[in-house]
């Protein structure tokens, strides 16, 4: 995946700044817990998994499994920026305080 890494301070205030998002990342959702699925695992019911793949920093490709408020929480954060930018362009946002 080519996805340029954003300027960003590693060591930012996650709670008074802006979160910046791996871009070379993947967000994947199953009903099946596919990163366990092999010869001596078989699951014989559905189990939701969610897995995010991503790229360190070490340009090492990376699995994470997450549960389902990271994963909305990811969600979220990505689709955030768009969201406050329309609505501000709406008139619904004023701006900051």
């Amino acid at each position: 995946m080519d996805a340029p890494i954003p300027q960003h301070d590693p060591d930012g205030d996650l709670m008074h700044g802006i979160p910046v998002l791996n871009p070379a990342r993947l967000d994947l959702a199953y009903t099946w817990p596919v990163h366990r699925i092999g010869p001596g695992y078989r699951p014989r019911k559905p189990q939701a998994t969610h897995l995010v793949v991503h790229r360190d920093a070490d340009d090492e490709v990376r699995f994470t499994t997450i549960n389902a408020v990271t994963a909305r929480l990811l969600a979220l954060l990505a689709g955030g920026a768009g969201l406050l930018a329309d609505l501000r362009r709406q008139g619904i946002l004023l701006g900051t305080g």
